[in-house]
């Protein structure tokens, strides 16, 4: 029975503490999130250019978090930048984000993650998108 529940243990614990941002946020207006990365974006560790749709006008800061979804105890991690009232997020502007690296140059699902908070660090509104990389 332990051999089973401590690899499942650990992995849930890695995913939970990959970064700050939560994904427990239904109740919060959607943000649409887009990302993608080319072959030349492979292991550059980079956060990747980001196009949102729907940020709140109140929104002082975006936290984001990247997952990689084919195999979650890849830690990938996340940060926090001022929002600027630009959708656009520039390529490695998310300095806590390690961009893709798959083994093998095979390809995975990632997931990047957004919450948007207002002056006084509430939750305001929040949303994630799935890209793949990387295919030559």
């Amino acid at each position: 029975m332990f051999k089973k529940t401590i690899p499942s243990v650990l992995m849930l614990s890695s995913v939970m503490l990959s970064g700050c941002v939560t994904t427990d946020t239904p109740d919060l207006p959607e943000i649409g999130v887009d990302c993608k990365w080319d072959a030349n974006s492979q292991c550059v560790y980079l956060s990747p250019e980001i196009a949102l749709i729907g940020v709140p006008n109140q929104t002082k800061n975006l936290q984001f978090r990247l997952d990689d979804l084919d195999r979650p105890m890849n830690d990938h991690g996340g940060g926090t930048i001022a929002y600027t009232a630009s959708n656009t997020i520039a390529k490695g502007a998310v300095k806590g984000i390690r961009g893709p690296c798959p083994p093998l140059r095979e390809p995975h699902k990632y997931k990047l993650y957004v919450v948007a908070t207002d002056e006084n660090e509430n939750k305001i509104a929040a949303g994630s998108g799935i890209a793949r990389c990387c295919s030559e």
